[in-house]
């Protein structure tokens, strides 16, 4: 069930808890300190030190790796068909310059044409609060008033903003 919830239901949670509990809110701190500053990137699929992302770090392919069967390549191999199937991810791996990128029609396992920096996956980090850099993080609690921002949310934003965005 936890990994359906979305990341802004688990900082309401999180919130909510927190001003419950001064024990949960000292623990949330100091997970969010321990947290690593490295992450996997969404498109070129490297770990990343999120403090050193510059805005060229990562070049990847945007398109697809598909194959291309006018290659030359594809007649060099002899057991094409009979035991090889051409269109595998066995083939991509063992044989790339049998495959051309739609992005920019480059062949093979060469540098991506795109350079950006890099996008973090959530789905690598086990225990993620998101990004608390952005949006409104007032905890609505149905049958209570909101009363803004308290120390719970002050110290596991900030925190989140220092152990994300330090850049």
């Amino acid at each position: 069930m936890l990994e359906a919830v979305s990341g802004t239901d688990a900082r309401k949670v999180l919130f909510a808890l927190c001003r419950e509990d001064e024990r949960v809110r000292r623990r949330a701190v100091d997970l969010l300190q321990k947290m690593p500053r490295t992450d996997v990137c969404a498109n070129c699929k490297e770990k990343f030190d999120v403090n050193r992302n510059a805005p060229d770090a990562c070049r990847y392919h945007p398109g697809d790796f598909e194959l291309d069967e006018d290659l030359e390549v594809w007649g060099t191999i002899d057991d094409i068909g009979q035991f090889y199937e051409m269109d595998s991810e066995e083939s991509r791996a063992d044989v790339p310059e049998g495959f051309r990128w739609s992005c920019c029609q480059r062949v093979g396992d060469v540098e991506g044409c795109q350079e950006e920096q890099h996008v973090a996956v959530l789905e690598y980090t086990p225990l993620t609060l998101g990004s608390f850099g952005e949006g409104n993080h007032a905890v609505e609690i149905p049958g209570q008033q909101s009363h803004g921002k308290r120390k719970a949310e002050e110290d596991i934003v900030g925190i989140a903003q220092k152990t994300r965005t330090s850049s």
